[in-house]
């Protein structure tokens, strides 16, 4: 409570969004955004927060840095968490999908094939 006046009082507007088994409803999320007037959203965070968009079916597009580093292990954590494919045939796949080259790292940008579902 104390973080979210904070926040207001440097003029951030908080949502209060319903719980759901995993955490909180993004769908109701992302539909007040759209009640908002907000079209796109970028989602930034951790392999259980960008597991979670995939797992509901709410994304669309996605873009993936990579640089020049090898990182990893057992015990590394994945770009995206949740439900995931356990088979190549039941991976996402991207289509209209880019490469790009940005000083030392590329980008890799798409759409995946299926279409966005709001839940």
């Amino acid at each position: 409570v104390a973080r979210e006046r904070l926040l207001a009082e440097r003029g951030v507007e908080v949502w209060r969004l319903r719980e759901s088994p995993r955490g909180v409803d993004l769908g109701e999320g992302l539909s007040r955004a759209f009640e908002a007037g907000i079209l796109s959203v970028l989602v930034e965070g951790g392999a259980m927060v960008h597991g979670s968009f995939f797992d509901a079916g709410l994304v669309d597009e996605v873009a993936f840095f990579y640089g020049p580093l090898i990182i990893g292990g057992e015990e590394a954590r994945a770009a995206i968490g949740g439900e995931g494919a356990a088979r190549l045939s039941q991976a996402r796949r991207l289509c209209r999908y880019h490469l790009r080259r940005l000083e030392g790292s590329f980008l890799v940008s798409g759409y995946l094939t299926e279409p966005l579902t709001l839940q």
